[in-house]
């Protein structure tokens, strides 16, 4: 008699046992797509933060290589007339991060807040006066590694800062 009620323990234990596994096993297959949407949200969210910073940074640059100081009586070409330096300084910056063409860079000038843009790039020294501003603006595409309920978009950053003229450089 003894034998019969330590098999029914045994077998109801065992019962219960694979019980809590197939328990676990739910629990698992519903944790796992939550868990996993949220690991590819947060790389989503850093791939693109990666890319808005890249843009935003090689605008910075480019616009700052092309405001800056020359000296044109060495021969040297004004920073805001050299289209050339201000891609290659803003694709230096983001080069580490992103590939960025010379197509994605759009070089303009204006007089000044609320203002339209009179040249595009490179106007000639006699147009820049003091006041003047550069505009670079660079666009990319996001691709997103899974488009999960969004597609590829434009990351786009345009960066503006007064030209340096006149300015007597020793």
């Amino acid at each position: 008699m003894n034998v019969d009620v330590k098999k029914i323990i045994e077998k109801k234990s065992r019962s219960m046992y694979q019980k809590q596994i197939c328990q676990s096993l739910v629990e698992f297959s519903l944790a796992l797509p939550v868990a996993l949407l949220l690991i590819i949200g947060i790389i989503e969210f850093g791939r693109l933060l990666i890319t808005y910073t890249a843009i935003t940074s090689a605008s910075r640059e480019g616009a700052r290589f092309g405001a800056a100081v020359g000296n044109e009586d060495l021969g040297i070409l004004p920073p805001y007339e050299d289209c050339v330096g201000i891609r290659e300084s803003a694709k230096r910056v983001a080069s580490a991060f992103l590939p960025i063409e010379d197509s994605m860079i759009i070089i303009q000038y204006d007089k000044g807040p609320e203002t339209s843009i009179y040249s595009t790039c490179a106007p000639s020294s006699y147009e820049i006066e003091l006041g003047d501003r550069i505009i670079v603006k660079i666009t990319a595409t996001y691709e997103p590694l899974i488009p999960i309920g969004f597609g590829n978009f434009e990351v786009v950053s345009e960066t503006k800062r007064s030209i340096a003229t006149d300015i007597v450089v020793d």
